[in-house]
């Protein structure tokens, strides 16, 4: 970055974005305190003069400010914690508190509890394979995932408070009146204020040295993002991917060039081994947050942060690696936001601006029908990537559909038998090697579309989640609620168009569908 304009514009995003998040934690911990003091004054035996007096309510009053404090003492408690003002680079650490001795030293020397060791190694053997279960051990392995885990830093929390939360869920799948747990949320705390640490330092983005800094930063933000997914991805996620991939957006091209092609060189300031760990640690993050950025993007209407088109095109990028979907799919997913943009502006616009619009629609569509015919003369049929670009690629199309049908450029005649393309490749998916859990970025779009006689196909699909023991863990329950919106209100309003987004809109939400 070079200071200017440019960078002044990112950090402004960053700070934004960090600022919610810890508006929206303050409440959660603020209302987890209140929660948690009425418990424990219930339980409490009535005095022998009967209810309490002022003085003893005032004492309880007291008591609960002094809890609340004790779960975030960094953070000022106010009657109304969304009037914190959150400050930035300079007046972060009087406004954070000055960071112990021993805080710094056990970051460097540091010998996890039992608990988080449990935790750590939950994390490497059931959470990071359920999150990427396309991830191949044979080139990079997971040694470069260990060694940033044992930095002690922010992504070492996020990971923590991962396992924690599939934990809790399990939990609560069996006891129902668990509400609250401390041990997750004083994890997903310390990642933030871990990740706040390091973007929000005076220097600004010249913190990152090195691209060891650089990566524990975008692996923390990528955890916290999956974070809100696996709590239902309902929102909050959205703070998280804006200010990770403006970080991204600062690395120059040519370090990620070469991050992704593999080449090892020899480097002064690093030994070879350190460097590959760099180089597999982010030749596998800038894949998955790209992979996050461009689907978001049916939910948000937005276009995607990143270059799409610049990086799916770089040697060695590989999605199929981390969400098993081919470039030239993703590449249409990017496409078919920036025509969605597009189809906003075109009110009020000539009609060679809606011919334009059309032919690039078009255009779209016979990239994403060749695609499939190339996968169909190479005859991958026995390959798990094969199977979910087919199914993301007709998925893809569906979305399409759906974006012409807006303008009443499309018949439901043709939108039904989108979706039942999507159908009859979901229907040959190899269940032994795929999980309905990894597509619900195409089950949300074409379940969202379904004629009445195609619905309880994915009736029967999202059924297959919900009833597992950790089904509340992730967000196929939320794209079951989504559905259903898209369902009932075609049923009562048969004229209108509605879609997974108009849906969400309706419910107050906006999913991140990975």
């Amino acid at each position: 970055m070079d200071g200017g304009v440019k960078q002044k514009e990112e950090t402004q995003r960053i700070k934004a974005a960090v600022k919610k998040n810890f508006k929206q934690l303050r409440r959660q911990q603020v209302r987890a305190a209140q929660t948690r003091s009425l418990e424990t004054a219930n339980e409490r035996p009535a005095t022998a003069d009967g209810p309490l007096t002022q003085a003893k309510a005032d004492e309880e009053s007291t008591t609960l400010q002094k809890e609340a404090g004790a779960i975030a003492p960094h953070f000022p408690l106010l009657d109304d914690p969304l009037s914190v003002d959150f400050p930035f680079s300079d007046d972060l650490a009087t406004f954070l508190g000055p960071v112990p001795d021993s805080e710094d030293s056990t970051r460097k020397h540091f010998a996890p509890s039992y608990e988080e060791s449990e935790l750590l190694m939950y994390y490497l053997a059931r959470i990071f394979p359920m999150q990427y279960t396309h991830y191949s051990n044979r080139k990079w392995g997971r040694g470069w995932l260990f060694w940033l885990l044992n930095k002690n830093g922010p992504l070492y929390k996020a990971a923590l408070s991962l396992a924690a939360l599939h934990k809790h869920s399990l939990m609560c799948a069996v006891n129902e009146d668990l509400r609250h747990n401390d041990v997750l949320l004083e994890y997903h705390t310390s990642a933030l204020r871990g990740l706040q640490d390091f973007i929000g330092q005076p220097q600004g983005y010249a913190v990152f040295k090195d691209d060891e800094d650089f990566i524990e930063v975008i692996a923390c933000g990528s955890a916290l993002i999956s974070f809100e997914v696996f709590r239902g991805g309902k929102g909050d996620w959205q703070p998280h991917l804006q200010a990770t991939t403006a970080i991204m957006k600062t690395m120059d091209l040519s370090r990620l060039a070469f991050h992704a092609s593999g080449r090892i060189e020899s480097f002064v300031s690093s030994s070879a081994r350190e460097r590959r760990g760099i180089d597999a640690a982010l030749s596998f993050h800038a894949p998955v947050l790209l992979w996050m950025d461009l689907l978001a993007c049916a939910s948000t209407g937005n276009v995607p942060f990143l270059p799409y088109e610049t990086w799916l095109q770089m040697e060695g990028f590989d999605m199929t690696k981390i969400m098993g979907c081919q470039n030239w799919v993703m590449k249409a997913i990017g496409d078919l936001a920036v025509l969605e943009e597009r189809k906003v502006s075109l009110k009020g616009q000539t009609e060679d601006a809606l011919l334009d619009w059309i032919g690039r629609a078009r255009k779209i569509g016979d990239e994403l029908e060749a695609g499939m015919e190339g996968l169909d003369l190479r005859d991958e049929a026995n390959n798990p990537a094969s199977h979910v670009t087919r199914i993301f690629a007709t998925a893809a199309l569906v979305q399409l559909y759906a974006t012409r049908a807006s303008l009443a450029l499309s018949e439901p005649a043709e939108g039904q038998r989108s979706v039942a393309r999507v159908i009859g490749e979901i229907r040959r998916m190899p269940r032994a090697t795929l999980s309905i859990r990894q597509l619900t970025w195409p089950i949300c779009v074409v379940g969202s579309m379904a004629a009445p006689h195609q619905q309880a196909f994915f009736e029967d699909l999202v059924s297959e989640v919900l009833v597992e023991s950790d089904a509340s863990f992730g967000n196929c329950r939320t794209v079951n609620e989504i559905i259903r919106q898209c369902w009932d209100h075609r049923n009562l309003h048969p004229g209108q168009h509605w879609d997974w987004r108009r849906a969400m809109a309706d419910m107050g939400i906006c999913a991140l569908l990975i």
